[in-house]
């Protein structure tokens, strides 16, 4: 199952992304888990950019 924060990452929804993580740190999950999965995402949004999904233009305004 992928995480909620890998998902919102890769979608570029960095507003979501953000109010996320800091309710997972509020609620005390484990930072590397959150690194992990924003890790993760990263990973997918370079998969979308090499298939042409995502363009420069769509990692600038991110």
């Amino acid at each position: 199952m992928e995480n909620q924060v890998t998902k919102l990452m890769t979608d570029l929804e960095e507003e979501a992304v953000l109010a996320l993580v800091k309710k997972q740190l509020d609620e005390g999950v484990d930072v590397s888990e959150i690194l992990a999965a924003c890790q993760e995402g990263m990973v997918g949004v370079g998969t979308l950019f090499e298939q042409g999904t995502y363009y420069i233009s769509d990692l600038m305004m991110a």
